[in-house]
This record gives C-alpha cells, structure tokens and sequence, in this order.
C-alpha cells in the first residue's frame, strides 16, 4: 500500500469550516453536494451531529465505490483530496461537519522558516 513520508510539522491547514446540511429547503442550508474533488492533499471531515438523532440519511458519497460513509458526533472521515466524492442528500433534519483542507508545506529554499515574515511592515 502506498504511503506518504511526510514529517507531522510538515502538514498545514490550507482551509477549515462548517458545513450545513438542511433536507428542508426554507432553511439555510443545502440537501447534498454534487461529487467533486478537492484541491488539497488530504482532505477530512469530522461530523458534529448524529444521524439518526438530529438527521437521517446523508452523508460522505465515494463517487468509484458507491458507498456512503457516515459515524456519529466525533467521527473523522480522511481521505485523498483527488478522490471524487459528494455530499450524499439528507431526507430529513439538520447534518453538520467541520471540513478541513490539508497541504504540505516544505520549505525548500534552504532558507530558516518564516523568513518571509521579515518581509512585513
């Protein structure tokens, strides 16, 4: 299996927010997310509800496999940012998720890190 060789003080947070799931179309939210892929290297989502609880159906669509992933309050869903998946529709109630976009930051310039800093004002 492939694996990455990459150092943990390596990984940075490219973006990180809320996702609102709403089956009710008056609410502020959307029903599903068509499949896409994601423009970082490691993309993950963390559900902040419970299915079943405060919503049903929903969830992470793999697009190659067909299958829908879902866990309680808590559960982290990590997957490669390139893989095409969707938010699966949910029938009923309010699902929410924290998304984070991860990326490799590498400083190959030889220079100490945070040189760049010293560029500012």
């Amino acid at each position: 299996s492939p694996e990455l060789e990459i150092a943990p003080d390596e990984w940075r947070v490219q973006d990180c927010f809320i996702v609102r799931y709403d089956a009710a179309e008056d609410r502020p939210g959307f029903a599903s997310l068509k499949p896409h892929q994601d423009e970082s290297l490691v993309s993950l989502t963390i559900a902040l509800n419970d299915m079943d609880v405060d919503y049903q159906d929903g969830g992470l669509f793999i697009s190659c496999t067909q299958d829908v992933l879902n866990g309680p309050a808590g559960t982290v869903l990590c997957f490669a940012g390139g893989l095409t998946h969707g938010g699966y529709p949910v029938s009923k109630g309010t699902r929410w998720i924290l998304t984070v976009f991860l990326y490799v930051d590498r400083n190959l310039s030889g220079k100490r890190p945070g040189y760049t800093l010293d560029l500012l004002p």
